[in-house]
C-alpha cells in the first residue's frame, strides 16, 4: 500500500498488488466524477467499463455502468449494459431515471418466495397484498393475476384470495 498523491482532505493510493483507492480524511466520503463539457454533452455522461485487454492493447468491453440524462435532457439516468456471450458488443440489460426502472432480462428474486428461479409473485410496499401470477389453461395460454390479502402474516395459508386480473389478448 502506497500513497500515490495527496489531496487537500485526503489521497489516491494503492492497495494490494492492482487496486486503487481514494481515501477521505473528513466526514465527507471520497466520489469519482465524470463530467462532460455543458456545450458538448449529447446524452452520455461518463462510465466506468470492465474490458479484457488484449495482447495488442485494445480493449474488449464487457459490462459498463453508465451515467446519463433523460430523454428530455432535463433529468439523470443510469443505463447498464453488459456482453452476452457471443457477441461482440454490450446490450442494454437496465435503466433507471427518477421516474422508472426498465428492465430488458428477467428478473429473479429468490428473496420474494421463487426460490432460485423467477418468482410469479409481486408484493405491495406495505406487504399486505401479494400479486401471484398464475398459469391458468381456462384463461387461455395468458393466464392470470390472483390477488390475495396477505393480512400481513408471511403464514399463505391465512392469505385470502380478494380479486383476480385477467388480461386481454392484444
Amino acid at each position: 500500500m502506497a500513497k500515490l498523491f495527496d489531496l487537500p482532505f485526503g489521497y489516491v493510493g494503492t492497495y494490494d498488488d492492482n487496486e486503487l483507492e481514494i481515501v477521505s480524511t473528513k466526514s465527507d466520503p471520497p466520489k469519482l466524477r465524470f463530467a462532460v463539457d455543458a456545450d458538448k454533452v449529447e446524452s452520455n455522461l461518463g462510465a466506468p467499463s470492465f474490458n479484457i485487454r488484449r495482447s495488442d492493447g485494445r480493449h474488449e468491453e464487457y459490462a459498463l455502468v453508465m451515467g446519463r440524462l433523460t430523454a428530455d435532457k432535463q433529468g439523470g439516468a443510469l443505463y447498464v449494459a453488459v456482453r452476452p456471450p457471443g457477441q461482440s458488443a454490450v446490450q442494454e440489460v437496465a435503466y433507471f431515471d427518477s421516474g422508472q426502472a426498465i428492465f430488458h432480462v428477467p428478473v429473479i428474486a429468490p428473496n420474494l418466495g421463487g426460490g432460485a428461479a423467477a418468482t410469479g409473485r409481486l408484493v405491495s410496499g406495505s406487504g399486505r397484498l401479494v400479486y401471484q401470477l398464475q398459469e391458468d389453461p381456462a384463461s387461455g395460454p395468458i393466464g392470470r393475476i390472483i390477488v390475495y390479502d396477505t393480512h400481513f402474516s408471511s403464514d399463505e395459508a391465512a392469505w385470502t384470495p380478494v380479486g383476480h386480473l385477467s388480461p386481454v389478448e392484444l
